[in-house]
C-alpha cells in the first residue's frame, strides 16, 4: 500500500494534537523541569498519529460509526480530574506544567469528539440514501437549558475534585454568559437530512454536524403548519419544520412518521 499524503481533515488533526498533548503531559509528570523535550515530543507525536491517521480512512470510519471517538472524551477527563486532585490534596502549584498540559488534554479531547462526531454523521451521508432535506428551528430556551445544565453539572463533579478551585462567581459568571449568548444567537436554524438510518442534523454554521439515529427520535408532532420533531435523551432537543416550506407536506410528514414508528 502507497503511503497517503495527509489531508487536513479535522478529525485526524484533533486526534493528533490531544495524543502529542497525552504524551507530553506524561513526560512533563515524569520530567518537569525539561519542558523543551516535552514540546517537542508532543509535537512529533501529534504529526506521526495524524499522518497514521490519515493512512487507514476506512478503519478509521468504521470506528467512529461505532462510536468509538467517545472513548477520547473519558481519556481527557481523566488527567485534568487527577491533577486537580493532586492539587487540592498536595502542594503541586496551580500554575505547574502538568496541570495546564492536563487542561490542554481536556481541551483537545474536547476537539477530537466534536471533530469525529461531525465526521461519523458525513460518514453515514456518503454511504446512505438521501429521503428528504428540511429546514427547521431549534427553539433557544430549550437549547439554553440543556447546555445550563450540562455546564453546571461538569462544574458540580469539578467542584467536588477540585474543592475551593471553583467558587458561587464562576457559577454565576457561567449562568450569565450561556443567557446572554441565548439572547445573541436567538434562535438557530438547521438542516434535518432524513436517511435510511437516522436524521443528519446540520446547523447553519460550518461545523457542529451530527447524526441522530431513527431510535432517538420519539415522536413526530402536527400542528397545523408546524411539524415538531422531539429527540430522546441524552439531548431532548425540539425541532420545528414549518410545512408551508415543503413542496409535498403529506409526503414530508408520512416519509418522518414511517421512519419513527
Amino acid at each position: 500500500m502507497r503511503p497517503r499524503l495527509p489531508s487536513v481533515d479535522p478529525f485526524s488533526a484533533s486526534f493528533g494534537v490531544f495524543l502529542g498533548t497525552w504524551a507530553a503531559l506524561v513526560v512533563a509528570w515524569q520530567v518537569p523541569s525539561l519542558l523543551a523535550v516535552v514540546a517537542g515530543l508532543g509535537v512529533l507525536v501529534a504529526l506521526v498519529t495524524w499522518v497514521g491517521v490519515e493512512q487507514v480512512p476506512a478503519f478509521v470510519d468504521g470506528a467512529l460509526v461505532h462510536r468509538l471517538h467517545l472513548v477520547v472524551a473519558g481519556l481527557a477527563a481523566l488527567p485534568l480530574v487527577a491533577s486537580l486532585l493532586l492539587v487540592e490534596r498536595t502542594a503541586v502549584a496551580r500554575s505547574s506544567p502538568v496541570l495546564l498540559l492536563a487542561f490542554a488534554v481536556a481541551i483537545a479531547g474536547f476537539a477530537a469528539v466534536v471533530t469525529g462526531t461531525s465526521r461519523r454523521a458525513r460518514v453515514f451521508r456518503d454511504r446512505e440514501r438521501v429521503h428528504l432535506t428540511l429546514s427547521a428551528v431549534e427553539p433557544r430556551r430549550r437549547r439554553a437549558a440543556l447546555t445550563l445544565v450540562t455546564m453546571l453539572a461538569v462544574y458540580a463533579v469539578l467542584g467536588v475534585v477540585a474543592g475551593d478551585l471553583l467558587s458561587l462567581w464562576s457559577v454565576v459568571g457561567l449562568v450569565s454568559g450561556v443567557s446572554v449568548g441565548t439572547l445573541v444567537v436567538g434562535r438557530q436554524r438547521v438542516d434535518l437530512v432524513a436517511l435510511d438510518s437516522g436524521l443528519l442534523v446540520r446547523p447553519g454554521r460550518q461545523f457542529g454536524t451530527s447524526f441522530v439515529p431513527w431510535s432517538q427520535v420519539v415522536r413526530i408532532t402536527v400542528d397545523g403548519d408546524t411539524l415538531r420533531l422531539h429527540r430522546g435523551l441524552p439531548w431532548p432537543l425540539v425541532y420545528r419544520v414549518d410545512l408551508d416550506d415543503c413542496p409535498d407536506r403529506e409526503a414530508t410528514v408520512s416519509t418522518l412518521r414511517a421512519r419513527v414508528a
